[in-house]
């Protein structure tokens, strides 16, 4: 399956932030029109958020929810992300990802 040159609008307009409502505007189209699109691009790249479609289009890191900062800190490891790319992901400096990490967590990865 390939995705309609509409779907590919629609999925740009949302990359960029425009709300269902102003994206449906722009094309002419309904908004439900819009989330029929979004399901169609969503089913199509596996993805089910719009954080995750960020992610799969731009390469861009999907920030972890997670019960602890350390789960978090582990699983960004995991995914091959540097305490740089944590750090910017968390708020924080990548010295106190790397101290965190080391000090409560004893991961060598």
């Amino acid at each position: 399956m390939k995705l309609s040159p509409r779907i590919q609008q629609v999925c740009e307009l949302t990359l960029q932030g425009h709300s269902n409502k102003c994206i449906a505007e722009k094309l002419g189209v309904s908004i439900h029109s819009i989330k029929l699109y979004k399901v169609r691009l969503y089913r199509y790249l596996g993805v089910h958020t719009k954080q995750e479609l960020r992610h799969k289009i731009m390469g861009e890191p999907v920030r972890i929810e997670a019960e602890s900062k350390l789960a978090a800190y582990q699983a960004y490891r995991v995914q091959g992300l540097s305490y740089k790319e944590i750090g910017r992901l968390e708020g924080v400096t990548p010295d106190h990802v790397r101290t965190y990490v080391y000090r409560y967590g004893n991961l060598h990865i």
